[in-house]
């Protein structure tokens, strides 16, 4: 695979094709392999948009947790993952057709470009009713690993045995 070739896979999956599964994990682990070792939690600042994710661990697990062979970004929902380096914090947005579910709170970047956080802040937003807080509870701290990133798209994995692809807005 030239070095190319593993970002056009993604720029195929944003822009909503089909992309066959053993394509994309194969640009993951390429692109991986290219990761500067000199990130900075500045690097991560802004907004971006979920592409694909494997889920955890326990959901790969199960019958139904594996995708099919074929991929593709779905229109259904969006979700939006957005970093404050200056302000220390993580927010992730999920819209859907009536509303959206926004979850942030605190995080700290490390050294090993692992980012340590706690979610303190749940909202549930449908259509024009004011934005409904909600309790959150403490099992809402884990990390996330940046295995790779450039000005484009964002590969992580979580403390929960995850991967997640993400593009820039």
């Amino acid at each position: 695979m030239t070095q190319d070739e593993p970002k056009a896979v993604l720029q195929h999956l944003a822009q909503g094709n089909v992309v066959r599964r053993d394509a994309l994990e194969s640009a993951i682990a390429t692109l991986e392999k290219q990761s500067s070792p000199r990130l900075t939690f500045a690097d991560l600042a802004g907004e971006w948009r979920l592409l694909w994710t494997s889920g955890t661990k326990n959901r790969q697990k199960m019958p139904l947790g594996r995708e099919t062979e074929e991929i593709h970004l779905t229109q259904r929902s969006r979700i939006i993952q957005a970093f404050d380096p200056n302000q220390n914090r993580i927010e992730n947005k999920v819209y859907f057709p009536i509303g959206c579910l926004t979850v942030a709170g605190t995080c700290r970047y490390t050294a090993s470009k692992r980012l340590n956080f706690t979610f303190s802040q749940l909202s549930l937003k449908l259509g024009n009713l004011p934005a409904l807080d909600l309790p959150f509870g403490s099992w809402a701290t884990g990390w996330l690993q940046t295995t790779y990133l450039d000005g484009e798209y964002h590969i992580e994995r979580g403390d929960r045995g995850g991967v997640s692809v993400y593009q820039k807005v």
